[in-house]
Formats: C-alpha cells, structure tokens, sequence
C-alpha cells in the first residue's frame, strides 16, 4: 500500500512539473500573426521631417535607387517637404528619386 501511495505521489509530480514547463495554449480563436503579417509602423517622430514616407532622422546620406550615388542610404520616390538635405530632387519639382 506505501508503495502504491509513493507511485501515486511521484506521477502527481511528474504530472504538476510538466503542466508548469508547457506553455499556454493560444487562447480559442486567435492565431499568432506570421512574421510576414508584422509590419513596421514607425511613428512621424521616427522619420525625417523634409521627406514623404520614412527616411532616416539620422542618416549621414540618401541617393536614389537606380541612381549614381554612393549610398550608404537609397530611397525610391519621396515627396520633400522643406529643405532637401539630400539632394534627392534634381530638377526640383518637390519630388525626389522621380526619374526625371
């Protein structure tokens, strides 16, 4: 009978120590987003103030996509909305990285 009282207390633990390692099951109805789904949304703070879209506050240089320039950074078309640090508007229409 101890014996059997001792196996049942050992299976109870077994049982309580694997319950605590499983995570939680998702909660019915929701599925976790793939990482596909997950998008970055930087908040204006977060972006240069002369540009349409989000460039870098920070960064030391743009050029366009398909353009000459040497980087480090590359946008494709962004609206200037002050001054175009970057130079990123050639012909200055107030769009950079048009292609014209």
């Amino acid at each position: 009978m101890k014996n059997l009282a001792l196996l049942l207390l050992v299976v109870a633990s077994v049982i309580t120590f694997a319950n605590r390692s499983t995570p939680p099951a998702p909660a019915t109805g929701s599925v976790a987003p793939s990482p596909s789904q997950i998008q970055f949304s930087p908040s204006e703070s977060d972006c240069h103030p002369n540009y349409s879209g989000c460039l870098d506050p920070y960064a030391v240089d743009y050029d366009c996509i398909g353009g000459n320039g040497n980087g480090p950074l590359y946008t494709g078309e962004v609206r200037i909305r002050g001054r175009d640090v970057f130079q990123l508007d050639s012909d200055g229409d107030g769009i950079g990285c048009d292609g014209r």
